[in-house]
């Protein structure tokens, strides 16, 4: 009996085997198969990987662009306020100043036609003064002389 099984079991065994023998083929095939099916698949998903990322990268970059822009504009908005607010500043200053040099010349010139006034009225005064003097100088003079006269008159007589 152990004979028969071994029999059988060569049997089985040869047929096992070949079976196997033309399975192989048919089995590496189908890995071949599977293996391109599978690297297709992998391109695939690869390529849209890559291109999801690109899209991504894209957006990515066009926010920043835009943020950039706008913080851009913002600074440009504020630098113009700034030197417009400076600009106005120095105007005011400028006319402040003006007008101070003015109402301080116009002071000044009024000072001087005052002085000039009053040396005006003092030579006026010491012109008058000085006619009074020589008036009275001339009277007592005069004076002086018709006394001068009345005497020598009063001696001849």
């Amino acid at each position: 009996m152990q004979t028969k099984l071994k029999k059988q079991e060569r049997k089985v065994d040869y047929m096992e085997r070949a079976k196997r023998l033309e399975e192989i083929p048919l089995l590496q095939e189908a890995y071949e198969r599977f293996k391109l099916e599978d690297q297709k698949f992998w391109l695939q998903k690869e390529e849209e990987r890559i291109r999801l990322l690109v899209q991504e990268r894209e957006s990515v970059y066009k926010d920043k662009r835009q943020q950039f822009e706008q913080r851009l504009e913002e600074e440009r908005r504020k630098r113009l306020a700034a030197r417009k607010a400076e600009r106005k500043e120095e105007r005011c200053e400028k006319f402040l100043r003006e007008r101070e040099e003015a109402r301080r010349r116009a002071a000044l010139e009024e000072q001087k036609r005052i002085e000039a006034e009053r040396l005006s009225k003092l030579r006026q005064m010491e012109a008058i003064k000085a006619a009074r003097e020589r008036e009275i100088e001339e009277k007592q003079r005069r004076m002086e002389e018709e006394e001068h006269q009345r005497q020598e008159a009063e001696k001849i007589r």
